[in-house]
């Protein structure tokens, strides 16, 4: 038996799960008629908080609040502009050096053997695949993730 007085939250939990209690709350409560007449309260307060009508808006809450996000269209920011620069650059070089270097190209690789070329296009393409899946998975985890599954 407990020496001094079980507190609220104890108090509440015998109140709302008698079957769960410990020993020494159930053996208090017995012989407590101060702690018995704060679990009739709360026994009380409870069973009055269940009979009342659960609260309800007047209005369409999604309603007001999409009402009041502000639609913005993306401002560019030039990052488009900044990508087809790379990618043309890129393509200009490579066109550059296969237009100097081109008929030099067939010598680099005659002296390499078709399976080692096969190798090298066959694990490129499956790094390639790799990152696909990778980025698509990462995509869907964050559609999941906003609710649009």
């Amino acid at each position: 038996m407990k020496n001094g007085h079980i507190n609220d939250n104890e108090i509440q939990e015998y109140v709302l799960n008698k079957a769960n209690g410990t020993l020494s709350i159930v053996e208090h409560m017995n012989s407590c008629q101060s702690c018995r007449d704060k679990a009739e309260a709360y026994r009380l307060l409870f069973a009055e908080i269940e009979t009342q009508k659960k609260p309800e808006f007047d209005f369409d809450l999604t309603a007001l609040v999409l009402s009041r996000i502000a639609h913005k269209e993306p401002a560019n920011t030039g990052t488009d502009s900044v990508i087809w620069i790379i990618i043309l650059t890129g393509l200009a070089s490579i066109g550059i050096t296969g237009y100097l270097f081109g008929r030099y190209l067939v010598s680099v690789f005659a002296g390499i053997s078709g399976i080692t070329i096969w190798l090298v296009l066959t694990a490129a393409f499956a790094l390639a695949l790799l990152q696909a899946s990778e980025m698509y998975r990462k995509y869907r985890k964050q559609m999941e993730a906003l609710g649009f599954d």
